[in-house]
This record gives structure tokens, sequence and C-alpha cells, in this order.
């Protein structure tokens, strides 16, 4: 009886997922000559033109896009389908590589193992949020394959000099690609060793030489982009906490809290202008320079930023501190806040990040999405039952590596997007958060019992 619904839920599972596959197969081919026009890629395709990079725009993928361009020239090529074909399939490899790392599918099959990897990758690959940014010209995508080919190498049970080369080069391609995500994952395996060595757990050689290569290679990074970046270069407000905080924290609000601020705010900021603050989000990033740093004095706008937030937090203490806990909420359960969002209910991204996903098929694109959204929610939460199910039965948790590290990605993810990003909640932050959900559905569904999680 047990083995029946077994083969039942999994024959229920592999429906699931092949639907999801038939959907992104069929969505990626109707939008295979689209480009997204979100400001992120206006902005690429412009540095990839000129060369010059503000603090916003990391240095490899505007390289990369102009040597597009010029191939694009070359053969008269109208379209990006051929970055998002070689994106496709650097994420796709990046996920097969993962899962074989994570050693939890029987091994004695191994025709049956190959197959399985290649039609789990193909399912996390076709999840709509993934897919879109595979069909951006954005860096999310990229740097995700990567961190998760890093990620193979530091949960492997016996890495050697090639995988301690292999794995400091990805950290290096990372932060060229895209500096925040070097540092979420860097700042991870810190906290990993830091929580190993509270539990007197030793580290490996490996483990220790290569996190310290990694955040040397991960300083170097900073300090390159540091010298490649000219802040304000591109006529947005220069890139500091505090301007990420305000975005933030404050916005809608510039003019309901203006008679509130101090004389030396005022001096920079007019009622008018306050207004137009509170009217869009993404006005404090074009219009901001204008108007807190006309006169290039940096040190007085930023005197003015921190004004702000303690106008802010000392008049709504207990508000500001609920918004940054229901943010961070936000990212924690990406999926779920999606849906919340097409509802209406609470500022985001969503709306416009969901008309670039629409293209010109709506209503396909919106029933594709809502299916994998439900799907995941449902699939998530039978996976936490069970888990939860084994863990009280057993009454002991197995602390293996790559559940911690998942853990400390989560968390770290989270508060930096959650409690520290620049704007609301912004699903094209969430790649990582959702990857790593599907990678442990996909864990305690297909597990083998004698390396469970």
């Amino acid at each position: 009886m047990k083995s029946k619904l077994v083969v039942l839920g999994k024959s229920f599972l592999i429906t699931v997922m092949t639907i999801q596959i038939i959907f992104g197969m069929v969505y990626f081919f109707l939008h295979w000559n689209n480009t997204s026009a979100y400001y992120e890629t206006s902005e690429i395709l412009s540095i990839a033109e000129s060369g010059v990079y503000d603090e916003y725009t990391d240095f490899l993928y505007p390289v990369l896009i102009r040597g597009y361009l010029q191939i694009q020239q070359l053969f008269s090529l109208s379209s990006f389908a051929f970055v998002y074909s070689v994106q496709a399939i650097i994420f796709i490899f990046s996920v097969f590589k993962l899962l074989g790392q994570l050693h939890f599918l029987r091994r004695n099959y191994i025709y049956h193992h190959l197959i399985l990897r290649i039609f789990l990758s193909f399912y996390i690959f076709s999840f709509p949020i993934i897919l879109q940014m595979v069909m951006s010209i954005l860096p999310n995508i990229l740097s995700l394959s990567i961190v998760l080919l890093v990620i193979g190498i530091c949960v492997k049970r016996q890495p050697d000099f090639n995988n301690f080369i292999q794995g400091i080069i990805g950290v290096i391609i990372i932060g060229l690609f895209m500096q925040k995500m070097m540092w979420i994952l860097l700042l991870s395996l810190t906290l990993l060793h830091f929580y190993s060595y509270m539990g007197r757990k030793k580290r490996t050689l490996f483990e220790r030489i290569f996190l310290l290569f990694a955040l040397f290679f991960g300083i170097v990074i900073s300090i390159f982009h540091m010298v490649l970046q000219t802040p304000g270069s591109r006529g947005h407000i220069q890139e500091s906490k505090e301007v990420k905080l305000m975005q933030a924290y404050i916005y809608p609000d510039y003019l309901l809290y203006y008679p509130h601020f101090s004389d030396e705010v005022h001096q920079l900021l007019t009622k008018e202008e306050a207004d137009v603050l509170s009217q869009r989000e993404a006005n404090l990033f074009i219009l901001g320079q204008d108007i807190f740093e006309e006169n290039k004095d940096y040190n007085k706008a930023r005197d003015a930023y921190v004004s702000i937030l303690r106008t802010v937090f000392e008049m709504n203490t207990k508000n500001t501190i609920l918004k940054g806990v229901d943010n961070l909420l936000d990212y924690y359960v990406a999926p779920i806040t999606i849906l919340d969002n097409f509802q209406g209910n609470s500022k985001s991204m969503t709306g416009w990040n969901y008309g670039r996903w629409q293209g010109d098929y709506p209503t396909f694109s919106q029933i594709y999405m809502k299916y994998s959204i439900y799907t995941w929610i449902l699939l998530f939460s039978i996976a936490l039952s069970i888990k939860a199910v084994t863990i009280f039965v057993k009454r002991k948790i197995k602390t293996q590596e790559f559940p911690l590290l998942f853990s400390l990605l989560v968390v770290v993810s989270g508060l930096f997007y959650g409690i520290f990003g620049s704007t609301s909640f912004d699903y094209k932050n969430t790649l990582l958060l959702i990857t790593i959900s599907l990678v442990c559905i996909i864990i305690i569904f297909f597990r083998d019992d004698k390396n469970t999680i």
C-alpha cells in the first residue's frame, strides 16, 4: 500500500513539473525575439556603447553585451535571442551540476540519475521568475548561475586543487557580474565557518584556504570597481546606505513628513520636489542628484539624508520597524508576495516587472505564472510537512553541510534585499531564494533515504 502511494505521489509530482516545463518551453519560443524594457537594461546598453560606469552597474556584463552588439552589426542580427540561449544553457548546466554534487539521488541507476537531473534542471529553469531573467538583458541570471556552481564546489565531499581554482575563478566572475551577489555568497560562507567554530567543528584546510582567498579576491574586485566606477557620472543620485534606506522606508511619504524636516533639509528640498519624490519610487534615483547634489556638496547631501531618516524614524518608530520586517518577510516568501502584489496590496516593482513578463501574450503568460506559483505553494507546503514529520518521528536533525549553507544564503540574501535593499519588493532580486526553495523541494521529494537532509 505504501509503495503504491509513493508511486502515485511521484507520478503526480512528475506531471505537475512536466506541465510547467511545457509552459516554459512555449513561453521561451513565443518571446524569442523580445527585448524587455527594464530601466537597468537601457543603462547596460548605454554603458556598453559609452564605457562610462557609475556605481550602480558592475563591469563584466556590459562588456559582454558590447561584444554581442558588434556581432549583431556584423551579422545583421535584430534581437538578443542568442544571448537568451547562452544564458539558458549556462543556467541549466549550473543547476544540473549542483544537483549532482548534492548526492540525494540513487547513484546505482546512472542513466536514470542523469535523465532525472536533466528533467529537474529544466523544471527549475522553467519557473517563471527565473525564466524571465534568463530572457532579459540583465546580469542577474549569469551571476546566479556561477553562484550555483561555486556552491556545488563548496559542498563537494572531496574537493581537489582543480576545484579550488574553479571556485576562486567563480567568485571573481560573480563579483565582476554583480558585487552584491558575490558578497552575499562570501558572507554566507564566512558565517558557515563561524558557526562551525562555535560548534567546535574543524573546517578542512581546503575550506579555510578557499575562504581566505575568496575574501581576498572579493576585496580586490571591490577596489577594482571603485577605480572603474565614477559615482554620479550617469546623472543619478550617488549610491549610499542612507539613500537605500530612504528609498526603502520613506517613499511615498516625503510630502507627508516634509513640514517636520529640518531647515537644512528645506534648503535643499522644496515642497514641490517632495511631492515629486512621493509620486514615483524611481524619482529619487533619477532626480535626486539635481535635488540634493546639485553643487556636488556630497557631505551636505549626506547630512540631509541622515536628518530625513532620523525625523521619520523618531516620528514613526514602530511603523518603520514593522515596515522593515514586512519587507524582509516579502522576500522570504517571494512567490506568495507576488500573488499578493497582483491584488494591488503593498507597494512593489511586481506590476512593472509583470508588464515586461507578459509581452504580446498576456493571457498565456498569466496562466503560466499563476500555475507555477500555486504549484510552488502546494509542493513547498507538502515538502515542509514531510520534513517536519520526519524530524518529529526520528527526533533528530541531520546537520549536513548544504542545508546549513542554503539556510545562510536565504537569511543573508533576505536581509540584504529586504532590510537594506534600495527599493520596495522587486522579484528580480529573489532569484537565489526561489532557486534554493526549488532545490529543497526536489531534494525532499526525490531523495535517497540514505542521504536525507
